[in-house]
């Protein structure tokens, strides 16, 4: 990545995480086994290309997490449902 690196602007990761009407597992659970493996591609990512933006579509209702998302260096969310 790094001889491309200068000319990414973002990194776009798809995972849907939601249903309509909530996540698919309970926030607990993603804290466990999803939000390290989340933060360890950030993390890798930001470490070739500091500046890139981190793009994560993700359908639906997965407001308990976005906290946990930014936290994680997500700079960038689509969609949110109304």
């Amino acid at each position: 990545m790094e001889p491309i690196a200068p000319y990414i602007e973002w990194l776009e990761f798809s995972s849907d995480l939601g249903t309509q009407s909530s996540l698919f597992t309970f926030p607990a659970t993603f804290r466990d086994f999803f939000k390290e493996p989340f933060r360890q591609m950030v993390a890798a990512v930001k470490k070739v290309h500091p500046s890139v933006k981190i793009f994560l579509h993700s359908c639906d209702a997965i407001f308990d997490i976005i906290p946990d998302l930014i936290e994680i260096g997500l700079d960038i969310l689509n969609p949110l449902p109304l």
